[in-house]
């Protein structure tokens, strides 16, 4: 029976080009899921959370001021970002992510 192939890493630039449409997918469905009342707001906050990792520190920043702003703006108004339970799934990955950005948490996987 024959050894099993090996295979290489991709090159580092391919890597890069990888992380990068990554997060413009996240960004994309971040963006897309604030204010909608459906299953997309759970998976999105899922996803953002699982890739972190893989964000270098400008990508996390625009991740978090986008979420940032948004729940801002619609607690101004008194209103909820989505239904008040959504609301409540948004503002805890905002707490989240900021708590792992000040304690460094996942720096240097992305970076």
């Amino acid at each position: 029976m024959a050894a099993p192939r090996r295979t290489k890493s991709p090159p580092y630039e391919t890597m890069v080009e990888v992380r990068n449409d990554l997060y413009l997918m996240l960004v994309s469905t971040l963006r897309y899921s604030m204010g909608r009342q459906t299953y997309m707001v759970a998976e999105t906050c899922r996803l953002v959370q699982k890739y972190w990792k893989f964000m270098d520190a400008g990508m996390r920043e625009v991740l978090i001021r986008d979420l940032a702003q948004e729940l801002e703006r619609v607690e101004q108004r008194g209103n909820f970002l989505g239904s008040d339970f959504d609301h409540n799934d948004w503002a805890t990955l905002l707490i989240n992510l900021r708590q792992r950005q000040e304690e460094g948490l996942d720096d240097g996987e992305g970076s």
